[in-house]
C-alpha cells in the first residue's frame, strides 16, 4: 500500500536561478550520474507523478525513490498531492479514537463510584434511628478523600495523558521516506515518548567533554587552524576570475583588480588614481605590466614623437591613454570599441525628447521594417534598460534589436551609450559580469536564458546568429559555474545545425 501512495505523489522542482539549478544538477551527476540527472529533468515546476517518473525515466522503483529522497533532503523538491491529504486524515483517526475512549471510561468510573456510595448511604439510615449520623457520614468521606488524594492522581495522570496523546502525532515531521511509500514499523513511533524523558539526563555529559577538547586544541596550534580556512576562501573567489584577473591579482592583489576594473576607456588615469589611492608610480607600474601580459591595449598619442627625439623620456600619467578593455583571445588589431566593440558592448537606448507625434510616426516604421514585435521595442526605452533587458521582453532575438536600435539612431530618435561595469555587474551579478567579460553582450544573453523553458536551439536562436560562438558561450558559462557537461562542444553544434 505504502508503494501505491508513493506513486500517486505529485512531485515539484524548486528553483528560483539558473545559478541554483546548475548547483543542483552538479550535486545529481555526483552522486547518482546520468540516470539522477535524467530523474531531476524529468521532473516540471508545474508538477510530475511518480508513475509517470517511472515511464519516462525507464528507472526502477527502488533507485528511483532514492534519488527522490535525495532530492527532497536537499531541498530541491518538494512533494505535493493526495499524498498529504491522505496522511492527515490518518494522524487525526487515532486522535479522535483516544479521545472517545478516555471520557467514556471516565464516564463509566464516575457512574459506578456514585452507586455505590448510594448504596451505603441508603444501608445506613435504616440501621441507625439517630438523624445527625447520616449528615456526619458525608461530612466524614470527603474527608477521608482529602486524606487520600493520592488516589486522585490517577484519573487525573489519565487526563493528561489523553491530552499529550493527539499532540503528538501532529508534531512528528513527515520525512521524505513515508512521502516516497517507505514503511516505517510502530515501535519506532513509541520510541520518541522514551528518548524524551532520557535525553535531559544523556545530553549534557557528552556534549561538555569535546568543546573542552578543542580548546586546548585552539591553544596548542592556534595558527593551523587559522591558516585552513583562509586557503579555501581564496580559490572559491578565483574561480569567479578570469585568467587575466588571476595575474593580476597575484602579482598586485585586490588594488590591482580595482584598477583594472576601473579601466574601460572613459575614465582618465586621474580619476583612477583619486577612486582606488594609487600613486602615479605603481599606476604606470600596474598599466605596463596589464599591457605586456595582453590583459588590455594602452593607446601612447605621443609615442611617435618620442621615436624622433633622442634620449629616454620618462612616462607621465598625462601621456598615457586608454582604450577600452582587451581581453584575452580578441587580436590587439580589433580592440573592443573598434570594429569589434560593436558587437560586444552592452548599450543602452536614451530617447532624444522629439515629441509624441515623432514616436507615433517611428512605430509605424519599424512595422513597415521590421513586423510584428518591433513597435513594442519604443514602448520598452526608459533610459535604465539595456538591449538585453529588451531583447528578453519583447522576446525577440538580441541581434534584431541591434538593429532596430541602430535604425532609430539614424533617425535621430535614440542615442545610444555604453553599459558601465557597475550596471553590469548590479543587473547581472558576478557570473554575469565574468561572462561579459568573455564575450560581451551575446554571453549575457545566453546566461539570462540558461535556466528557463527552452531547448539549446530556441537560445541560440534569441543569443546569435553564430551557431559555434553560441557554443562556446554556453560550455564557458558551464565551467565558470564548476558544473562539467557530458556532452562534446562538436555533438552541441551539430544538434544544432540539424535543427536548422
Amino acid at each position: 500500500m505504502a508503494s501505491e501512495k508513493g506513486n500517486n505523489n505529485v512531485i515539484k522542482k524548486i528553483e528560483k536561478t539558473s545559478l541554483q539549478k546548475f548547483k543542483n544538477q552538479n550535486k545529481i551527476l555526483k552522486k547518482f550520474g546520468k540516470p539522477g540527472l535524467k530523474v531531476y529533468r524529468a521532473i516540471n515546476k508545474a508538477g510530475t507523478k511518480v508513475e509517470e517518473l517511472i515511464e519516462k525515466t525507464g528507472i526502477g522503483q527502488k533507485k528511483l525513490f532514492e534519488i527522490l529522497i535525495f532530492l527532497k533532503k536537499n531541498k530541491m523538491v518538494e512533494t505535493v498531492g493526495k499524498v498529504a491529504e491522505e496522511k492527515a486524515t490518518e494522524e487525526k483517526k487515532p486522535e479522535t479514537g483516544k479521545e472517545r475512549i478516555g471520557p467514556k471510561k471516565k464516564k463509566k468510573a464516575a457512574a459506578k463510584k456514585p452507586g455505590k456510595k448510594a448504596k451505603k448511604e441508603a444501608i445506613e439510615p435504616k440501621e441507625g434511628i439517630m438523624p445527625p449520623e447520616p449528615l456526619e457520614e458525608p461530612e466524614e468521606k470527603p474527608k477521608a478523600k482529602k486524606k487520600g488524594a493520592v488516589a486522585k492522581p490517577g484519573p487525573k495522570k489519565k487526563k493528561k495523558a489523553a491530552a499529550k496523546k493527539p499532540k503528538k502525532p501532529p508534531a512528528m515531521e513527515i520525512t521524505p521516506e513515508e512521502e516516497f511509500g517507505v514503511e516505517l514499523p510502530e515501535e519506532e513511533e513509541i520510541a520518541p515518548l522514551e528518548l524524551e524523558e532520557e535525553e535531559p539526563e544523556k545530553i549534557p555529559e557528552p556534549k561538555e567533554e569535546p568543546p573542552e577538547e578543542l580548546e586546548e586544541e585552539e591553544k596548542i596550534s592556534p595558527y593551523r587552524k587559522n591558516k585552513k580556512p583562509e586557503e579555501p576562501e581564496e580559490d572559491e573567489e578565483d574561480i569567479f576570475l578570469t585568467p587575466g584577473e588571476r595575474k593580476i591579482k597575484k602579482k598586485y592583489g585586490e588594488t590591482g583588480i580595482d584598477v583594472y576594473n576601473l579601466i574601460d576607456g572613459q575614465r582618465t588615469a586621474e580619476q583612477i588614481m583619486r577612486e582606488t589611492g594609487v600613486t602615479e608610480k605603481k599606476l604606470i607600474e600596474m598599466l605596463d605590466f596589464m599591457e605586456n601580459k595582453g590583459i588590455i591595449k594602452l593607446e601612447h598619442p605621443e609615442r611617435k614623437r618620442k621615436k624622433k627625439k633622442a634620449g629616454v623620456h620618462r612616462k607621465k600619467v598625462k601621456d598615457v591613454g586608454f582604450a577600452p578593455m582587451l581581453e584575452e583571445g580578441v587580436s590587439p588589431q580589433e580592440p573592443i570599441g573598434g570594429k569589434a566593440g560593436k558587437e560586444f558592448v552592452l548599450e543602452i537606448p536614451e530617447k532624444t525628447g522629439r515629441g509624441a507625434f515623432r514616436e507615433i510616426q517611428m512605430k509605424a516604421n519599424l512595422m513597415i521594417k521590421f513586423k510584428r514585435g518591433s513597435r513594442n521595442v519604443i514602448g520598452l526605452i526608459n533610459g535604465s534598460r539595456d538591449a538585453v533587458e529588451i531583447a528578453l521582453k519583447t522576446g525577440l532575438p538580441l541581434y534584431k534589436i541591434y538593429k532596430i536600435l541602430e535604425y532609430l539612431e539614424k533617425e535621430g530618435f535614440v542615442k545610444l551609450r555604453a553599459s558601465t561595469r557597475k550596471e553590469i555587474k548590479r543587473k547581472y551579478g558576478d557570473d554575469g559580469y565574468s561572462v561579459y567579460k568573455k564575450y560581451g553582450r551575446e554571453g549575457v544573453m545566453l546566461y539570462q536564458l540558461i535556466g528557463k523553458d527552452m531547448d539549446m536551439a530556441q537560445m541560440a536562436w534569441q543569443t546569435s546568429e553564430n551557431n559555434e560562438r553560441v557554443v562556446k558561450i554556453f560550455m564557458f558559462i558551464h565551467r565558470l559555474l564548476g558544473i562539467e557537461l557530458p556532452i562534446d562542444e562538436d555533438v552541441l553544434l551539430e544538434r544544432l545545425e540539424r535543427k536548422e
